[in-house]
């Protein structure tokens, strides 16, 4: 594994919880051998180019077959909220809360 190249998020772009968890992974990891990029698609990119493997939250790894997406033990869970303008109608993000949570 250290002699791999690693594509990881910013630590100053990605939410805590994947920051410091690259950083628990990528500490024992030569430091020769990692690449910071600031946005997953330029993780897909350099992925897609042979360049290395990336360090993504699976939800944001690609579905396609010449992809492989290996889950990590130990990661942290991410945690989601929804978004809304205030002039839209609560009732949208209401419905989709229930969608989403399974309750409709």
């Amino acid at each position: 594994m250290k002699e791999c190249t690693v594509i990881a998020c910013s630590p100053l772009d990605a939410p805590l919880a994947i920051a410091a968890f690259q950083e628990k992974i990528l500490e024992r990891h030569n430091p020769d051998k990692i690449r910071y990029c600031s946005s997953i698609e330029a993780a897909h990119c350099l992925v897609g180019a042979g360049l290395g493997i990336a360090l993504l939250p699976g939800m944001l790894c690609l579905k396609a077959p010449e992809y492989v997406c290996v889950p990590v033990d130990g990661a942290a869970e991410l945690s989601f909220g929804v978004f809304y303008h205030e002039d839209r109608k609560r009732a949208h993000a209401d419905f989709f809360i229930r969608q989403m949570s399974g309750t409709e």
